[in-house]
């Protein structure tokens, strides 16, 4: 299998995978202890919270492509290959 290809479906993945994370933040932060405002009034901490928030979103969810994720990016790479061929 095309090594680009397999990395072009492993980033796919990602970005399927990625609003699952991105869901999964508010119940961290309160599971932290930390309230639905986040214990700050100021905007701008709020904005930076959310930017922080979608940069590890996207990392993890990249990184848990890569490391094999739910196996939809194996099996778009393997389907795509067949059909090349």
């Amino acid at each position: 299998m095309d090594a680009t290809l397999a990395r072009v479906c492993q980033d796919f993945e990602a970005v399927v995978l990625r609003p699952m994370f991105e869901s999964l933040a508010p119940a961290a932060r309160l599971f932290a202890g930390e309230d639905d405002t986040g214990g700050d009034d100021e905007t701008s901490v709020d904005s930076a919270s959310a930017t922080i928030g979608a940069l590890f979103s996207d990392a993890l969810a990249v990184a848990f492509a890569r490391a094999g994720g739910i196996g939809l990016g194996r099996a778009l790479a393997r389907s795509l290959d067949a059909r090349a061929q």
